[in-house]
């Protein structure tokens, strides 16, 4: 079982998807926005960070910022999900260490598929990290 953290202030996406990931056995948090992400990121060190971008307080690029400079939370993947679905956003995210980039709206099951990909890229990374 993975945790992982979805940071949108779209509450309705945010709750449809945590449905869908609970309904998978992973522990999933909730953040509103970008403040209480980063917050949340390092009380729990969750496996994966599935991120908007446009969100209050702090927005997911700076919070992508943030996650990647520091070094407790640097290696957790992040995936974006988001409405700016402008090649520039995307190209910049990805530049930024996103893992993927998504565009709402989305296919549940695609995006299930590459949460799950990521995950097991990280597992794979880890315990070759611990060797």
């Amino acid at each position: 079982m993975s945790t992982i953290l979805i940071a949108d202030d779209e509450q309705a996406i945010a709750r449809f998807l945590a449905l869908h990931l609970r309904r998978l056995k992973h522990e999933v948090i909730l953040a509103a926005d970008g403040a209480q992400a980063l917050m949340l990121t390092m009380e729990h060190l969750p496996d994966l960070i599935v991120l908007d971008v446009d969100m209050p307080f702090r927005n997911g690029f700076d919070v992508l910022a943030d996650l990647k400079a520091d070094p407790r939370t640097q290696h957790i993947p992040v995936i974006f999900c988001t409405a700016l679905s402008a090649e520039g956003y995307e190209v910049q995210g990805l530049a930024q260490g996103a893992d993927d980039y998504i565009s709402k709206p989305f296919s549940l099951p695609i995006l299930v598929a590459r949460i799950d990909a990521v995950l097991r890229r990280a597992a794979i990374v880890r315990e070759l990290a611990a060797h």
